[in-house]
């Protein structure tokens, strides 16, 4: 364990931008942070049916991660913790699967802008894996990206506006969508 340690406290990403962190859950969470368990981010889970991705963390022990950079080591990733900074884009792992229900599609969705997608695993409902499944992906969201997710009854859409990120529901994106239609010199048809 010495040698983890000394190696965590040598490495230093020297380039990159010093980025928010949110977990992005489409069963209707949205939270600040990425959770940090044994110096790892875990994306996706372990067994039939799944794939299970360990993103190490480097420098300072921490269990959740609120700002990052993100490098590449050998063409992998690592995630290290930050002070805030005022770069415009996000870290985010996105789990697109909410919770259980039959035939229904888990992705991202009416992409908008701009996403690096940096690691992939996977997720599945029962004990064999063969039922409904979607993927989980740890990302780099550029501002004013916007991408939808489904959930168990509904839909929804994120917006990260380069500050912060907001959920619509269906309803909500749409009056969002006309008003910023407005706004952008769009015109009414009056009935």
């Amino acid at each position: 364990m010495e040698i983890i340690k000394i190696f965590r406290e040598a490495l230093v990403l020297k380039k990159g931008g010093k980025m928010k962190a949110y977990t992005i859950s489409s069963d209707d969470r949205l939270q600040d942070g990425i959770p940090v368990s044994d110096n790892v981010v875990l994306i996706g889970e372990e067994g039939r049916g799944r794939s299970l991705v360990s993103v190490p963390v480097i420098g300072p022990e921490t269990d959740r991660i609120c700002y990052a950079k993100v490098g590449m080591i050998e063409g992998k990733t690592v995630i290290s913790p930050s002070e805030p900074d005022e770069d415009d884009r996000c870290l985010a792992v996105i789990n697109t699967v909410g919770a259980y229900a039959r035939n229904r599609k888990y992705d991202i969705f009416d992409i908008n802008g701009k996403i690096n997608f940096l690691v992939e695993g996977k997720i599945s409902f029962g004990a064999a894996g063969r039922t409904n499944s979607g993927p989980v992906f740890l990302a780099i969201i550029h501002k004013g990206t916007s991408f939808r997710l489904n959930s168990k009854y509904s839909e929804y859409w994120y917006l990260w506006d380069g500050e912060e990120f907001t959920r619509y529901s269906r309803s909500e994106w749409e009056a969002r969508n006309i008003l910023e239609t407005l706004k952008n010199g769009g015109e009414i048809e009056w009935l």
